[in-house]
């Protein structure tokens, strides 16, 4: 008895620190069917300041959208991001410039989505898919993406107790700046990645994580980016079942003094995105409407 109580308590204390396996890299597949909620809220705002004007030219753009659907993935990128996409729509409203859209005649309409053309391509074989309802669908379904999740997180990673943390990659970031001709390295970047511990949603079991990213002290580039993703604990169990994302980017740009038409102009754009995306297996549950507390937003990486 002597023996077997210590040894009973180091074989509980080990199992309770036991390291987790993560797989973070799930690549989509053509053919799998998701139940789909999306909610977003997307703003731009463009300032234009000419050398001894008064007061700058400004230009707002808002986005909103709610959507619900069937989704189907028809084809994948090599980087196992959805390049085509089939939606069987179940209800979709939304604002340009808080402007309502006509959406109705979309509902219990399929539409298809080429992800692999930028921008993306929308089509539907019985009703048109107007110009407004094509820039609702295109602000959440953007083109096909050729970093992943994974090249932030990693592949995979060893786990051992909620509120592990590592800092991220910023490499994939970095390139996709720099493909919109924005030059960013990795030193300007600090950020982390936390394991917020296991939960479920409809009834699947999930690990939480949040991510933080932010650029430091730079004058003409300002990055803050929030999310949280829900990934069942089951890799076969596909990519993150719920994602929300915060993000804000404020651009700052003086117009080259050799310009004949803007010479040392000042331009400053400041982006928002609040979106949050419901992605369910279809064997599982509906979705639940709604969001929920602090998740309001952390969408998509992938």
């Amino acid at each position: 008895m002597k023996l077997l109580l210590p040894l009973l308590f180091f074989v509980l204390f080990s199992a309770g620190h036991a390291a987790e396996r993560v797989v973070f890299d799930r690549p989509l597949k053509p053919g799998a069917v998701y139940d789909c909620t999306i909610r977003s809220e997307q703003s731009s705002r463009y300032a234009f300041q000419m050398p001894g004007a008064e007061n700058p030219v400004i230009k707002l753009e808002t986005v909103s959208v709610s959507l619900s659907a069937r989704l189907t993935v028809t084809a994948v990128n090599p980087a196992g991001n959805a390049a085509g996409i089939r939606l069987e729509i179940r209800s979709f409203s939304g604002l340009l410039n808080g402007v309502p859209v006509r959406t109705g005649p979309l509902l219990k309409q399929t539409v298809s989505g080429d992800l692999s053309r930028n921008p993306a391509v929308f089509s539907c074989a019985k009703v048109p898919v107007s110009k407004e309802t094509a820039a609702l669908l295109s602000a959440v379904f953007r083109p096909a993406s050729n970093s992943r999740l994974s090249d932030m997180t990693g592949a995979v990673r060893e786990l051992k107790d909620k509120g592990d943390s590592w800092t991220p990659s910023f490499t994939a970031l970095c390139q996709t700046l720099a493909d919109r001709k924005l030059s960013v390295s990795p030193g300007d970047l600090r950020g982390e990645i936390v394991y917020a511990g296991k939960t479920e949603l409809n009834r699947i079991p999930c690990r939480l994580f949040r991510i933080q990213i932010e650029t430091g002290q730079r004058a003409d580039y300002d990055f803050r980016f929030k999310a949280s993703l829900l990934l069942p604990v089951d890799p076969a169990g596909g990519p993150a079942l719920k994602i929300t994302r915060d993000a804000t980017e404020i651009v700052k740009r003086t117009v080259p003094r050799d310009n004949p038409f803007a010479a040392g102009a000042e331009v400053e754009l400041i982006s928002k995105d609040s979106t949050e995306v419901i992605l369910l297996p279809s064997s599982a549950a509906a979705p639940m409407s709604g969001r929920s507390g602090e998740n309001a937003w952390d969408a998509v990486l992938r």
